[in-house]
């Protein structure tokens, strides 16, 4: 997907929101940072992601700081929140009569924690609250068969504190079917992605059948097998959560199926929704995969 022109703004949007959580940058450092982000913006190439973009956004401010630890209090405070909520989770789990389904839309719903869109959440009540919703898009039948059916699935993840939720998801999915699980995480992050560390902090490692590569941070997506191509293409069936993974994979015409809230109106028009509407989207591209 390439990036749209409404997606400036929010860069800049986000650049201020990343730095208000640092100590360390006085009012010269960050107007020094918004000088040189827009001095790159004024170079805008439409043909890149939106988190190609971020990318260089976020690693700008990390180089003012000489360090990523702000990445790491806004992902831990992140993990908590959502960890506080799964002890009730699992008892409206424990009462559903779908709970691979229900695991499934507690996974969206999760996909709201994005530091970069809104830093103010209470995720409990924000499941408690759409747990009747309807998905305005919603393949989920499709992807309950092809979980059961599958030998090898990829689950692409996302962000911090989600995190939680896709590993109570990945946990089921594990105990109802005999696939290999891949999980991909990035090899750094974008503010609050996960890493390998993030994954391993909240133990998805430890979950039998499932193993845990990284990628490159961005489209397209170089891992130690020198392109994720092959895996999703050799994959029955890829998870794709949030939209930084909708905007490099939207064009793919692997099997995937996309999980997410869409955040913003670009976002939305591309796939036919709107703002704020909840997804599971089986991709429906034909042709040569342009990963």
């Amino acid at each position: 997907m390439k990036t749209n022109p409404e997606c400036i703004p929010c860069f800049l949007n986000q650049a201020l929101n990343v730095m208000k959580t640092s100590d360390d940058l006085d009012n010269e450092t960050k107007t020094a940072i918004l000088k040189k982000i827009l001095n790159e913006l004024a170079k805008f190439d439409s043909e890149l992601s939106p988190p190609e973009f971020a990318l260089f956004i976020y690693k700008t401010i990390e180089d003012a700081l000489g360090n990523k630890s702000f990445y790491d209090k806004i992902k831990s405070n992140d993990n908590s929140l959502a960890s506080c909520s799964v002890p009730e989770v699992m008892r409206l789990i424990r009462q559903s009569k779908e709970p691979l389904q229900d695991l499934a839309r507690v996974a969206v719903f999760g996909n709201c924690m994005d530091f970069a869109i809104n830093s103010n959440y209470d995720i409990l009540s924000h499941i408690k609250n759409h747990a009747e919703s309807e998905f305005a898009i919603n393949d989920w039948q499709q992807l309950k068969d092809e979980i059961q059916s599958a030998k090898s699935i990829a689950y692409i993840v996302d962000n911090a504190g989600e995190i939680i939720f896709d590993k109570l998801l990945i946990e089921e999915i594990v105990s109802i079917s005999d696939a290999t699980l891949t999980v991909f995480v990035r090899s750094r992050p974008i503010l609050n992605d996960v890493t390998l560390e993030d994954a391993r902090v909240v133990g998805l490692d430890s979950i039998p059948n499932v193993k845990i590569e990284e990628i490159d941070t961005v489209f397209p997506f170089i891992n130690k097998s020198n392109g994720l191509e092959k895996t999703l293409q050799g994959s029955d069936l890829v998870i794709s959560k949030g939209q930084a993974n909708y905007e490099c994979l939207s064009e793919s015409d692997a099997n995937i199926y996309f999980m997410l809230v869409a955040k913003c109106d670009v976002i939305a028009r591309s796939i036919g929704v709107k703002k704020g509407n909840f997804i599971i989207l089986k991709n429906k591209k034909k042709g040569k995969c342009n990963l």
